[in-house]
């Protein structure tokens, strides 16, 4: 068999090998499956037989034996689903009932019996949903049409009972809102409206309605800031600068609902009424000499040229090459000479050989044409020794004129090198007659200086009066200092030293403008980090008024505190 078809046999058997292999792995692993859905099925767990009968028929699709005992598992599973669910229907427990039926019509979707149970459970959860309704109970009817339409989403009579159900809910929550805002609970009408919304997106005019009560609310509750002059003159630009910088604040989503002001709010506002007094800039300058140096060019000076010495090295090793030369030149001259001396010697010898081969060739034709075979063999045998002798001589000859040619190639090579290094002589003796010996460098001098380090600072005092709207009398806190600090470095101008004092550093102290600017953002810091803590404060009173009031029963009352504690806090979610 050709090496090729082996290789094909070889591979189909490989190939075939492995396929058992599979197969057989499967056939093992569909025969434990079967055998764990029956010991399963004979312990009356009939959710895990059915799993294990599933992998079975995975395993082998094609196999009914595992297909037949997965469809009596279901069955099993579905008539046990139905159980529960007529179960439930005894309990009253409908919500739940109607899931059960419909996982075992799931389960066993051609049985009449199974499917019945379904319709039974669907059509009591109907009902008692419409008798909810009439009762006006559309919240608990809610949970019953969306068990079945969970089950079955284009459930018609689910969908219309749910329909009026939420038609219900959305107006009954629309009313209950407006019944809030005439009692002026307005977070509850808030809340009531949002419910209508939840129910029926775009119900009548619930969202215009509920997002007037919001900004109502949100106006009612906002914290305000008010900032008042301190009595006297300003004590420097910075006054003017933090109550300008207060006015211009927009505070972040933590701090949504606070709003600045310059002028006291509308009685019974929430927030707080702070005096900032600012003191005098007091203005601070210390200084310290510091020493530096520099280096720059004072003069000149003569050294030995490094070119020259590269010059002279070069000469020397020019000249070494081509005495170098001149010695190999030599030598191969002589080797020519020898080659040429050994090769015409061989020549003599080797044209001897063949003269004395063709004498004794003439000899042994001549006695053969004369006498017998017999008698002229001293003849050829001297004539063999003749021919090898002329062989060698041949031999020996191309040798020596091998020998001969490759001397002179060496002879070419050591004339070339000659001619190059005397070349190279040539050009670094001209190259040497062209350096000079010394060069003029740069001296190079250090000069020493002193720099001025001047350190100005500024700071002013913050005293802060603050009143929370409603409280009897104002706080005064405890007062801060804050501060600014800038450095400059300054010297003289020298002439004729290095580049880097040639025009001096002139002192440039910090402009007032800058300095203001500077202590103004450190104390609008400080106050807003106040602002940030009362409103923190006044956050969790709505968040304590909330639990306060669950706790007590008051629900109206919580709901109120709690939407307020959203607006000003983490907002209201969608």
């Amino acid at each position: 068999m050709p090496r090729r078809s082996l290789r094909l046999a070889a591979c189909t058997l490989t190939a075939a090998l492995a396929l058992s292999l599979v197969t057989s792995g499967c056939a093992v692993a569909y025969k434990r499956a079967l055998e764990r859905g029956d010991a399963l099925a004979q312990a009356g767990d009939w959710d895990a037989a059915a799993a294990s009968y599933e992998q079975a028929s995975r395993l082998e699709p094609d196999r009914d034996e595992a297909r037949s005992r997965l469809r009596a598992a279901r069955q099993r599973q579905a008539a046990r689903r139905v159980g529960t669910s007529r179960a439930l229907i005894e309990q009253g427990k409908l919500a739940e009932a109607v899931p059960a039926a419909c996982e075992a019509a799931r389960l066993d979707p051609h049985s009449q019996e199974v499917r019945g149970a379904y319709f039974d459970a669907r059509g009591r959860a109907l009902a008692k949903a419409e008798a909810l309704l009439a009762e006006d109970k559309p919240q608990d009817a809610l949970a019953l049409t969306g068990a079945v339409r969970q089950c079955d989403p284009n459930d018609r009579q689910a969908n219309e009972i749910e329909g009026r159900l939420l038609d219900r809910i959305a107006s009954r929550a629309y009313d209950r809102g407006l019944a809030f805002y005439e009692q002026k609970k307005k977070g509850n009408a808030l809340l009531a409206l949002r419910e209508a919304l939840g129910a029926r997106p775009g119900y009548r005019d619930a969202a215009a309605r509920a997002g007037a009560i919001q900004r109502e609310l949100e106006s009612e509750i906002r914290f305000y800031l008010v900032i008042d002059r301190a009595a006297g003159p300003p004590q420097s630009g910075v006054d003017a600068r933090v109550e300008e910088s207060l006015l211009r604040w927009k505070p972040d989503a933590r701090h949504r609902l606070i709003a600045v002001s310059a002028k006291l709010p509308s009685p019974g506002a929430q927030g707080v009424r702070i005096t900032p007094k600012i003191g005098p800039i007091a203005p601070g300058h210390e200084m310290q000499t510091l020493a530096r140096s520099c280096e720059y060019v004072c003069g000149t000076d003569r050294v030995q040229n490094p070119d020259y010495d590269v010059a002279s090295r070069k000469v020397a090793e020019a000249e070494a090459r081509a005495r170098t030369a001149e010695g190999e030149i030599k030598r191969a001259k002589r080797a020519v000479a020898k080659a040429r001396r050994e090769r015409d010697e061989q020549n003599r010898v080797h044209d001897g050989t063949e003269a004395e081969l063709r004498r004794i060739r003439a000899e042994r034709d001549r006695c053969i044409f004369t006498k017998s075979l017999k008698d002229c063999k001293p003849l050829e045998d001297q004539l063999a020794e003749a021919q090898r002798a002329h062989d060698a001589a041949s031999s020996r000859l191309d040798e020596l004129q091998l020998a001969l040619r490759n001397a002179e190639g060496e002879l070419s090579s050591a004339e070339f090198k000659k001619d190059n290094a005397q070349r190279d002589w040539q050009r670094s003796l001209g190259w040497l007659k062209t350096t000079p010996t010394t060069i003029a460098v740069d001296r190079v001098c250090t000069h020493n200086y002193g720099v001025s380090v001047h350190t100005f600072t500024a700071s002013v005092s913050l005293a802060l009066r603050a009143h929370v709207l409603g409280e009897p009398s104002p706080v005064d806190l405890p007062p801060t200092t804050h501060s600014t600090r800038s450095v400059d470095e300054a010297f003289p101008p020298e002439s004729g030293r290095c580049a880097a004092v040639a025009a001096g550093d002139p002192l440039t102290p910090p402009a007032l403008p800058a300095v203001e600017a500077a202590l103004s953002a450190r104390v609008v810091e400080e106050i807003q980090s106040h602002v940030g803590a009362w409103y923190g404060g006044y956050v969790d009173s709505y968040k304590t008024d909330h639990e306060t009031a669950k706790a007590a029963g008051r629900v109206e009352d919580a709901n109120e505190a709690y939407v307020r504690y959203l607006l000003v806090g983490p907002g209201l979610s969608p």
